[in-house]
């Protein structure tokens, strides 16, 4: 892979197809000290939301640990809109130790923090204690924007809870089918389907009348 051609198509703002596609391949690139601080670069200065996202995802294969620190740090940057990006890329780092670091931002005095952080949240959250907390904010205060990413974010962790749950009970078995289509499957398998008589009948003028039954029948394998 060269990675002189991805740096160069990852600051050719002329090509958004190439910068996406420059920062996605940046992740299978280790020990690299200058990809990585590339990434970062595009996560706190690329106006593109799809760029910075891309280079995100990419430094959560890269460096995990660093981008969940670095990003846990800038929210308490004095720069808005540093600390906005940082409170959405921790959402789509979706490390789930940022969760009590969005939280916080949640009680932010800036709408554009606690909206960011209410998006965040319905990415990272996973638990009712998440939704209380959000459903705190559903007090008829806060501006439409945030009352429907409120209302978003909570759907989204009510059905990953929802799917968190329905696999645990329907956890599969070693010892027997999930259910009875399965089991049918398993018993009738490979074998002819047993054989029953088929009786025909006619239409006489006051009724139906059996005329017989057929003598013979041959089965065809499944």
């Amino acid at each position: 892979m060269d990675i002189r051609q991805l740096m160069n198509d990852i600051y050719d703002a002329n090509n958004p197809e190439n910068q996406y596609k420059a920062a996605y391949q940046m992740r299978y690139i280790k020990d690299n000290s200058r990809v990585v601080h590339t990434l970062f670069d595009a996560g706190y200065e690329a106006k593109d939301p799809k760029l910075q996202q891309e280079a995100v995802r990419s430094l959560g294969v890269l460096a995990p640990d660093e981008a969940l620190n670095r990003f846990v740090k800038t929210t308490y940057n004095l720069n808005l809109d540093k600390r906005r990006r940082a409170y959405y890329h921790l959402g789509t780092l979706g490390d789930p130790r940022g969760t009590e670091e969005v939280l916080k931002g949640l009680l932010d005095h800036e709408e554009a923090i606690r909206k960011a952080a209410v998006t965040s949240l319905g990415r990272l959250g996973s638990d009712y204690r998440i939704i209380n907390e959000l459903r705190k904010l559903q007090n008829g205060f806060e501006p439409p924007d945030i009352l429907f990413a409120v209302q978003v974010a909570i759907e989204r962790i009510q059905k990953r809870i929802d799917n968190s749950k329905r696999r645990f009970n329907e956890k599969p078995s070693f010892n027997k089918p999930e259910n009875g289509r399965a089991k049918d499957r398993l018993a009738n398998a490979g074998y002819p389907k047993p054989y029953k008589p088929v009786t025909t009948y006619t239409r006489p003028q006051n009724g139906f009348t059996k005329t017989g039954t057929l003598k013979s029948y041959t089965p065809k394998l499944i």
